[in-house]
This record gives structure tokens, C-alpha cells and sequence, in this order.
């Protein structure tokens, strides 16, 4: 098994790999699976950017994060990143939604929900555009249990987070094999 997860990456960084990185490149191509958990840092990226140009206006901010979104290259890099893996090997490809990162007490869990939905939205609608991906439902799976699947002043899950992302990208494989 390859992990070929760097911290810290957004969509762009993975596109990059993918175009011209050789040793990545091979890592994929000889690949029996590949699972894209990527994008949160794009989103929180928008978020950081929006709240700095808001300048503590709430209003704004929510403008800033939709304009944010609506510019953003990452689904554009994402449905990219899928076609050069595609490209690259026949291995069953899942791709993971986007959880949300904030626990409940947290302002920014209930602004993370309102927008959410649309970019994992925009996640189903790549993946559905290739007759060979299947999602993983990070964002439902989590729901607002951030408490048990988040490490608490951080971003990234648990243990047992860990274990529910292992399970529904199981889940979404053996979907993958039971269609085949």
C-alpha cells in the first residue's frame, strides 16, 4: 500500500503531481485502488481569504465565501485530477465528500453547513461523470458528531473518525464491485 497524502494540499497541488511527477505518477498507475480525500484545505483556504477581506463584517464574509466558491479552480482541478488518474490505471477510484471540520459550539460549523452541501454537491456531480467513480459520504457520515470525529482545536479526525472514513470507502468500493 502507498499513501500519497500530503498535508496541507489542495486540488491544485494533487493536478501538479499527477502532470508531472514521476515517481506519483507510477505510484498511481501501478495502484489497486485510489481514494481522493481532497479539497477541505480549498475550502478552508475560501474560508481563511473571505474572513481576512471581511474584516469582521458577517455579511460580507458570507458574500466573500460564495464569490470565493463560484471562482474557485478546485472542481475544475478535481474532475482533472480524476481524468489523469483514469488515465494513468483501471484501479476502482473513491471519492470522499467533505466533512465538516468544526465542532458544533464552533461559529464556523454552522457557515461550514451552509456551504457544504453545495461544494459535496459539486463532488457527486464529478464523480458522476465518470462511469467508474463512486463517492464516499464524508459530510453525512460525520453529520454534527465533530465531538467523536474530530480531534478538538483541529481539523482532522480521530481515531474513530478515521475508522468511519475506512468504512464508508469500503462501503463505496464493494459498490463498485458488486456493479462490475
Amino acid at each position: 500500500m502507498r499513501i500519497l497524502g500530503v498535508p496541507g494540499w489542495q486540488t491544485d497541488d494533487l493536478l501538479t503531481a499527477l502532470d508531472s511527477n514521476k515517481k506519483f505518477r507510477k505510484a498511481v498507475h501501478h495502484a489497486d485502488y485510489v481514494t481522493l480525500n481532497i479539497g477541505s484545505n480549498d475550502f478552508l483556504e475560501i474560508l481563511r481569504a473571505a474572513n481576512a477581506e471581511s474584516g469582521g463584517n458577517s455579511e460580507l464574509f458570507l458574500t466573500l465565501i460564495q464569490q470565493k466558491l463560484a471562482n474557485s479552480d478546485a472542481f475544475d482541478n478535481l474532475a482533472a485530477s480524476i481524468h489523469e488518474i483514469r488515465s494513468l490505471t483501471d484501479a476502482p477510484i473513491v471519492l470522499y465528500t467533505i466533512y465538516n471540520p468544526f465542532q458544533a459550539a464552533d461559529p464556523l460549523h454552522q457557515i461550514s453547513d451552509q456551504y457544504l452541501p453545495q461544494i459535496n454537491a459539486a463532488f457527486a456531480e464529478i464523480a458522476n461523470s465518470f462511469h467508474d467513480v463512486e463517492l464516499a459520504d464524508a459530510y453525512h457520515a460525520f453529520g454534527n458528531n465533530q465531538a467523536e470525529y474530530v480531534l478538538p482545536q483541529d481539523i482532522h479526525p480521530t481515531a474513530a473518525g478515521q475508522e468511519v472514513l475506512a468504512e464508508i470507502g469500503l462501503e463505496a468500493f464493494c459498490f463498485d464491485f458488486v456493479e462490475n
